[in-house]
């Protein structure tokens, strides 16, 4: 069994920098972001594996999720194509990994993140920031589709903030 976790980054700032690529995190995405995972640390399967868009805002995400979860930080690789890619990159990123790799996790965007979600789970919820998609997949990542998904969680940062620690 395989565990794909897909994390849209927190929230960034609006268009502060000149250069979308270049946003930085909000004040509020730091504090939603560091919230959820730290609640549901103890929930989730530590990544063989972590790859993040290079857009700051995501790799920041990345950088946050691994610190609360005390993640070597040797396993986040950045791919470029998880920032201005079309959904398929994204599955054919996903299929392409190493059967060895067990755990991973993907930090990016939408809308090819819930795109994908909704190919794995027609009807899933939209995946606001901060959101993390748990897939649990029956066999290897070359196998990815909705038939190959045992079951799935959403995190939603927002009720994690108001206490009321929503799992779907």
């Amino acid at each position: 069994m395989k565990s794909l976790y897909l994390l849209r980054h927190a929230k960034a700032t609006d268009k502060l920098a000149t250069v979308d690529a270049l946003r930085p995190l909000s004040t509020n995405g730091i504090i939603d972001a560091n919230l959820m995972f730290d609640a549901i640390k103890t929930k989730l399967q530590k990544p063989d594996l972590i790859i993040t868009s290079p857009a700051l805002r995501a790799h920041h995400t990345a950088l946050i999720f691994a610190n609360c979860l005390s993640i070597d930080l040797n396993k986040i690789h950045t791919e470029a194509g998880l920032y201005l890619y079309h959904l398929q990159y994204l599955i054919d990123t996903i299929v392409q990994l190493p059967n060895e790799i067990n755990v991973a996790l993907l930090v990016g965007h939408n809308p090819h993140f819930e795109q994908l979600g909704t190919l794995l789970i027609p009807d899933l919820e939209k995946l606001p920031t901060s959101g993390l998609l748990e897939f649990k997949l029956e066999n290897g990542w070359e196998n990815l589709n909705q038939k190959s998904v045992l079951s799935y969680k959403m995190y939603l940062a927002a009720a994690f903030r108001n206490n009321q620690f929503k799992i779907i």
